[in-house]
């Protein structure tokens, strides 16, 4: 079981289960309980919208605004989806979302490299969504 704690507009737990995803109830985190909010494969950008941060700009010299969603590894507000992110948010923690960086490299990684890699590399398919109360 692989278990990642974000913190966005929200405290959220994504837990990566080995088992059947329907018989998996959590209570509690760290004392804590929590709700869960669907699966990671359920995940959509309505979703999402309501665990990420997000703003309205205006642009003086283009005469109009624009929405943007924070990207939390380079804190800023410049991502187009709230799914995009969600995924920041992830990726700030050093984990991944459905496949890591590794996977499409040109080069192929060092097998410890690539291990450790997988080893944060959390499947949609397999996770449960959680906000902690």
């Amino acid at each position: 079981m692989k278990t990642l704690e974000l913190t966005t507009n929200k405290r959220l737990l994504i837990v990566e289960m080995t088992g059947e995803l329907e018989t998996t109830d959590l209570y509690g985190w760290n004392l804590q309980p929590v709700k869960k909010i669907c699966k990671g494969s359920e995940l959509t950008e309505e979703i999402a919208s309501k665990f990420v941060l997000d703003h309205e700009f205006y642009d003086k010299n283009m005469g109009r605004s624009y929405h943007g969603y924070k990207d939390y590894k380079e804190n800023d507000y410049v991502l187009q989806s709230a799914f995009e992110s969600f995924i920041s948010a992830i990726e700030s923690k050093g984990w991944y979302w459905d496949k890591n960086d590794l996977t499409d490299s040109i080069l192929p990684p060092e097998i410890d490299e690539w291990k450790d890699a997988q080893s944060k590399t959390l499947n949609p398919s397999k996770c449960i969504i959680f906000e902690i109360l």
